[in-house]
């Protein structure tokens, strides 16, 4: 079977995409649904006579339903009316309702409002006044001092008295609402405990185990930090399509996910956040392709392009990380510090997408590293250029040559994919320029402005920036022999050093 997380659809699969979208936009009630991106999937698998057979899923619910005809069943149907689940859903429900009742009323507001009242009443300290020289009015001051103060402690212990009551009943009231959250939360986390473990996952050896046992177990064994699963963790089309298969005794063979949107296909591998553990548990006992991302490259050296007693800058090559992850390959860092030993404090002054290949840089020394990270923090003292590749050929209503500025942000729960968030996104800006062509596909001089994880990736596939993903790129796009993402120079200091191979650069 082909591993689920990289993959290239054989022309059978793709026939089968290419039916399943006609299928989908013919359901005019899906329109709505369908026009803000949707996640389907298909799996070919064979029956114990060797015949094949093509078995059809979406992620979660369609208008609410989980049970539309022509699609795998849920691994579990939690939506039934008056099951356990909907029974303590609306419990919850009513607990919310309930919150927004009284963070509404006019009893919270007139508590608020009293409160408020009362703390602007607070007594004055009675102004000082310069003591008369006379002896027989120095008496008569003291006495009126001494009078005033006491006035102003009686008049400040009345006042503390309202305000304390005043107080108590506004605590009173947001007492009962912190009860309720607390409340509230409690039973949320408890059915989705429930949920979860409802969520009996099978794999090809015929196992079985829970998503709180799949998740517990890839936290210990992997260090991640994801002991809860996420929400609609099971619901994804891979599970749905693997458990069917396997209930049914069927032989998975290809497997293919893919986001519909106005229209269009993006097929994509299986998300990181919800369904790497899980799929990790089912696959066991079947022979899947190797993911060639999680596979480790032997690698000794690396092009130096420049360096001094300071920096030393080198040419990345695809499919290395910049620094040591999850993944088993070597990372530029690894490599470099065993080219460099006598650089026990070296570090990467930047990174790049493991993907992605060019000029990285790193520092020799702590006082270097500071320097240089104050360049980048600095945008216009360091200009990076870049060259991509894009999938096709960009629509003539796109300008040749522009700026792109949409703030990203993490999709934490398809990590690593980012995602255009105008509300918590932080600002984002490339400068491109279409500079050529190439067998269909279009050839775009880079410049990004700052460093936003997959800036150039995301500002290249968003439907908001260019609208045509980079060819080879399988978060946002489709996967080939690489990432047609090149860093090609770095200038900074007077100094511009620039990469010596790029696979694609002799097609401009």
């Amino acid at each position: 079977m082909n591993n689920p997380f990289y993959y290239t659809s054989s022309p059978e699969m793709l026939d089968d995409i290419q039916a399943f979208l006609r299928e989908i936009i013919s359901h005019e009630e899906w329109k709505g649904e369908v026009e803000n991106g949707k996640m389907f999937g298909i799996l070919i698998a064979e029956d114990g006579a060797g015949q094949r057979m093509t078995l059809k899923a979406y992620s979660g619910q369609i208008l609410g339903r989980s049970d539309w005809e022509g699609f795998v069943p849920p691994v579990f149907d939690y939506l039934q009316e008056n099951g356990y689940f909907k029974r303590h859903e609306a419990e919850i429900v009513s607990i919310n309702e309930e919150i927004k009742r009284i963070e509404g009323s006019a009893m919270l507001r007139d508590a608020r409002e009293a409160l408020y009242a009362v703390e602007k009443q607070k007594p004055a300290i009675p102004p000082s006044r310069k003591m008369p020289d006379d002896e027989e009015q120095r008496e008569r001051y003291i006495r009126e001092r001494q009078h005033e103060k006491g006035e102003y402690r009686r008049q400040k212990a009345r006042w503390n008295a309202l305000l304390e009551e005043k107080r108590n009943a506004l605590q009173t009231i947001q007492d009962e609402i912190s009860s309720l959250k607390r409340e509230r939360k409690q039973r949320s986390d408890d059915l989705q405990q429930w949920l979860f473990r409802q969520f009996m996952m099978l794999n090809a050896r015929g196992e079985s185990r829970n998503l709180i046992d799949i998740f517990s177990s890839w936290a210990e064994e992997t260090g991640s930090k994801c002991l809860v699963p996420p929400s609609g963790s099971g619901e994804c089309c891979a599970p749905k399509l693997l458990q069917y298969a396997f209930i049914h005794h069927l032989k998975p063979i290809e497997i293919a996910e893919f986001i519909v949107r106005e229209g269009r296909v993006v097929c994509r591998g299986a998300c990181q956040g919800r369904c790497a553990p899980i799929l990790r548990w089912m696959l066991q006992g079947l022979e899947v392709d190797v993911n060639p991302l999680e596979t480790e490259e032997v690698r000794e050296t690396l092009a130096v392009l420049y360096e001094d007693e300071r920096l030393i800058i080198v040419d990345k090559p695809t499919g290395m990380l910049s620094v040591p992850g999850k993944s088993k390959r070597r990372s530029a860092w690894d490599i470099l510090r065993m080219m460099r030993p006598e650089c026990p404090d070296l570090m990467m002054v930047h990174r790049l997408d493991m993907q992605t290949s060019g000029v990285l840089v790193a520092a020799k020394t702590m006082e270097a590293y500071k320097e240089m990270q104050s360049l980048f923090l600095n945008h216009s003292k360091i200009t990076k250029t870049y060259y991509a590749l894009l999938e096709g050929r960009l629509s003539d209503n796109i300008a040749r040559e522009g700026v792109i500025s949409l703030p990203l942000s993490a999709d934490y729960v398809n990590r690593p994919r980012q995602k255009v968030d105008y509300e918590k996104g932080k600002k984002a800006i490339t400068h491109y320029k279409v500079i050529g062509e190439y067998q269909g596909h279009t050839i775009l001089r880079l410049h990004p402005l700052t460093g936003r994880t997959h800036q150039l990736r995301l500002h290249c596939a968003s439907q908001e920036g260019l609208g045509m993903p980079i060819l080879g790129d399988d978060l946002y796009g489709h996967h080939s022999d690489r990432l047609y993402l090149h860093a090609f120079s770095i200038c900074f200091n007077g100094m511009n050093v620039e990469s010596k191979h790029c696979c694609f650069l002799g097609k401009v």
